[in-house]
């Protein structure tokens, strides 16, 4: 996906009444894990089977510190380091 396609995607995905979003199998770059934090409507997401990586946990342990619409996140079967578990 270009990143003209990925924008127009999260500013459709802001407007929306979307509680649940999921990502299965999916590679997450740091500003399109930064933008899904932010759509405000969002009480779940799902990164099952991702390729995580530290920064990304860095920005949702930072995200969630802040975050109180979250109230489910899974990481169901994404490799994360003891590292990234202090996040």
């Amino acid at each position: 996906a270009t990143d003209e396609a990925v924008q127009e995607l999260i500013e459709s995905l802001k407007k929306s009444n979307i509680e649940k979003f999921s990502v299965v199998y999916g590679h997450i770059n740091d500003d399109l894990m930064r933008e899904l934090l932010l759509v405000e409507t969002f009480k779940t997401l799902k990164f099952i089977s991702c390729a995580i990586q530290t920064t990304q946990v860095q920005i949702i342990g930072d995200n969630l510190k802040t975050n109180r619409n979250i109230t489910h996140l899974d990481l169901s079967s994404s490799q994360l380091s003891t590292t990234d578990m202090v996040y």
